[in-house]
């Protein structure tokens, strides 16, 4: 296409403020502008009276390639007052779906458009892990072909949402053949299989959005009449839980498995929803549990994880927001682009991988349906790290069926 690959990762993060103190409401709005001026007229006569000895002004911490807006001092317990925003690595596509492999440490991500998984390990660069993912017929325009959702399940093995093969695979991490776990429903295959998370049952729930763009008509390869939230049991048993969204796409458990959170990529309904859990895998009482129609920046709800407290990190209008387990939204994190999705990892789970989206472009590119997409440059950036300071952060655990901060569950 003759665009330049421009594409990179990041590194660290820790929170700094942005708080604005409102006076009290009883005084009309004369009342606050006057207790401001006075100030700042005292400030003046003390600075030409000290001369000599002037004020030490407090600077602000050089937070790196970002930074966090807060909307509560309780994002403070959360994500420290001096954060960094590391760039790890450049060179890519349009990458998603981050992993953390514990042992021996490093992380695997998806180019879909490079049709390429990459791993990244600390100190080095990024190297191909497994390329190409597509298998099907040439096309005239490849586009969005390659892998998305990526993660590991209970053995260590690697399982791959195939985004251009509309198919749910795994394969060792050591490499070898990849073994196909789904691919059709009732017959008929898979959209786009998109994200995904493991319960601790072994039961592996995963979004499957349309082909195409929102507010197209369905393409004709489409053989599906819906977006669906499926759940894969462990003896290969495949269930439709949900059809209630236009268009899921990331997912995650809480920590004690009870709540499934799905975000819809819908321009339209710009929501999170969440669901209880049975004890048969089902779920049930479907709820919108964030709507950020309101919510100013670009961007729309994709891909999340969730910290060992049930904290939401949510990638959406704006770029990663940071919500309670009640909805509350604590605050958001600022990237120069916006983030497609997120990952706990190093070894103490404490440290959020980030991969951006491209930014926009003059020229469009076409999806593997054959269907026009927004333009976007052939660039992107994986970012990093949220750290914490271990005093303020939830205990670790070493439990598969955790999150981060503290460790994170396979696909979680």
């Amino acid at each position: 296409s003759g665009i330049e690959k421009n594409t990179s990762i990041h590194g660290v993060l820790r929170p700094g403020v942005t708080l604005l103190l409102e006076p009290p409401c009883c005084l009309c709005h004369t009342a606050p502008m006057m207790i401001r001026f006075l100030s700042l007229s005292v400030f003046c006569c003390l600075v030409l009276a000290c001369s000599s000895t002037p004020p030490v002004e407090e600077v602000e911490p050089d937070h790196g390639a970002g930074t966090v807006i807060r909307h509560s001092p309780e994002l403070d317990a959360i994500v420290p007052v001096d954060y960094t925003i590391e760039k790890l690595d450049d060179g890519f596509e349009f990458i998603e779906g981050p992993v953390w492999v514990k042992d021996p440490g490093y992380l695997l991500f998806s180019d879909v458009r490079g049709d390429t998984i990459y791993k990244w390990a600390p100190g080095a660069k990024s190297e191909p892990f497994l390329r190409p993912v597509y298998s099907g017929p040439p096309l005239e325009n490849p586009g969005a072909i390659g892998p998305n959702g990526l993660t590991i399940d209970g053995e260590g093995n690697l399982v791959i949402l195939e985004y251009g093969n509309r198919r749910v695979t795994r394969m060792p991490l050591a490499g070898g053949d990849r073994e196909i776990l789904a691919d059709k429903f009732e017959g008929k295959r898979f959209n786009h299989p998109n994200d995904l998370v493991y319960h601790s049952s072994g039961a592996l729930y995963f979004t499957d959005p349309p082909l195409g763009r929102a507010g197209e008509d369905k393409p004709p390869e489409q053989e599906l009449d819906f977006a669906g939230v499926y759940r894969l049991d462990p003896d290969g048993e495949l269930t439709l839980s949900s059809t209630e969204l236009k268009r899921p796409n990331g997912i995650a458990l809480s920590p004690d498995e009870n709540i499934l959170y799905v975000a819809n990529t819908d321009r339209e309904r710009l929501i999170w929803m969440a669901w209880d859990v049975q004890p048969d895998g089902s779920i049930t009482n479907g709820r919108v549990f964030f709507d950020a129609t309101n919510l100013e920046g670009t961007g729309v709800p994709d891909g999340m994880k969730i910290d060992s407290e049930g904290n939401l990190y949510c990638t959406g209008p704006g770029g990663i927001l940071i919500l309670t387990p009640e909805g509350k939204h604590l605050g958001t994190i600022q990237l120069p682009e916006q983030p497609s999705n997120v990952a706990w990892g190093d070894a103490d789970g404490k440290t959020l991988y980030i991969t951006p989206l491209p930014h926009p472009a003059q020229h469009p590119w076409t999806a593997a349906g054959g269907c026009e997409v927004e333009p976007r440059t052939r660039t992107a950036r994986l970012s990093v790290k949220i750290k914490s300071r271990p005093s303020q952060a939830p205990v670790p655990s070493e439990s598969p069926t955790q999150v981060g901060p503290g460790w994170m569950r396979p696909g979680g």
